[in-house]
């Protein structure tokens, strides 16, 4: 056990570069070069080369199956907080129903609600667009501020009514 967890000093974290100076400059595994401050931190004064950048934006993402698609995103419903099953359900429902981006690898894995995997939860139906007078509500209203006493909020200060 560590000093810390009874509110005593904490014990110091053994340098990584225990050879380097306050001053010197560290080229790291990436191709950054950092230079030692007095109290041993490193500060980078350059970043990564563009090799490797170039090298890890460029990975491709791995494809994924339908079993690991259906595992996220039976995982992904079962482990948000819902008030009742129902809503559970309609949120599954609405997913299922309606068209997001289809993404057939990692992605997905990542946010199953965000994204479609086809045979899981492609949907066909897509959201409704306000029209006419539902329209200019939504217009008006997104002008207004959040109080109902107050005037537009491009309005300046001194024009707004006051609360």
């Amino acid at each position: 056990m560590s000093s810390s967890q009874f509110g005593g000093k904490a014990a110091p974290k053994p340098k990584v570069y225990p050879d380097a100076r306050p001053g010197d400059q560290i080229t790291l595994k990436n191709g950054a070069v950092a230079q030692v401050q007095p109290n041993g931190q490193l500060k980078i004064v350059s970043g990564a080369s563009k090799e490797y950048l170039d090298s890890i934006r460029s990975r491709p993402r791995r494809e994924i199956t339908p079993r690991a698609a259906k595992a996220a995103y039976t995982r992904y419903y079962n482990s948000r907080n819902y008030k009742t099953e129902a809503a559970r359900k309609a949120a599954k429902t609405r997913d299922n129903n309606y068209k997001s981006p289809v993404r057939t690898t990692s992605t997905y894995l990542h946010n199953p609600g965000k994204y479609d995997y086809p045979g899981v939860d492609l949907g066909e139906k897509s959201f409704p667009k306000a029209t006419g007078a539902r329209a200019a509500a939504l217009a008006r209203g997104r002008s207004m501020s959040k109080s109902p006493h107050r005037g537009p909020r491009d309005a300046p200060w001194w024009k707004r009514k006051s609360a």
